[in-house]
């Protein structure tokens, strides 16, 4: 987390390392490497983390990597549609299909890389921001 995010978070100033980089601002474009779709994907993350004021731009792998995952899930679902989630094994039993394992696991992916952007309710409250007056009051607080 950003020192000016814990400090509006409330941390103790001695939790605080002020030497911390700081991102710069702007939105990191998607890679060329992405499909079309996850383009899509990348570009919906990214505005979001500009909504809420999250600079963004050193975390293009972790936006890239969940773009990526969130692209496989939805191919995964669409093919478990069709052919279903079970599958037979060649000694006469049942066992997951493909599909079904890449879509457990990037579903554990999605929420583990979304976690580390704030994209999910429990993370978003770990991270507050607030407006830049608030900032300005509680620097003065502390310089006191």
């Amino acid at each position: 987390m950003a020192p000016e995010l814990k400090l509006l978070h409330g941390m103790r100033p001695d939790r605080i390392n002020a030497r911390a980089p700081i991102p710069s601002e702007g939105v990191p474009t998607p890679p060329r490497s992405l499909s079309p779709a996850q383009k899509v994907v990348f570009r919906r993350i990214t505005a979001e983390l500009e909504r809420m004021r999250v600079r963004c731009g050193p975390d293009v792998l972790i936006i890239e990597q969940l773009a990526v995952m969130t692209d496989w899930n939805r191919r995964a679902r669409v093919e478990m549609e069709s052919h279903g989630a079970w599958g037979s094994t060649a000694y006469g039993g049942t066992s997951t299909t493909g599909p079904w394992r890449v879509y457990r696991d990037s579903e554990r992916e999605i929420a583990r890389l979304s976690s580390e952007l704030g994209l999910t309710p429990v993370s978003r409250n770990r991270v507050v921001t607030g407006p830049e007056e608030s900032m300005d009051e509680l620097e003065a607080l502390l310089t006191q």
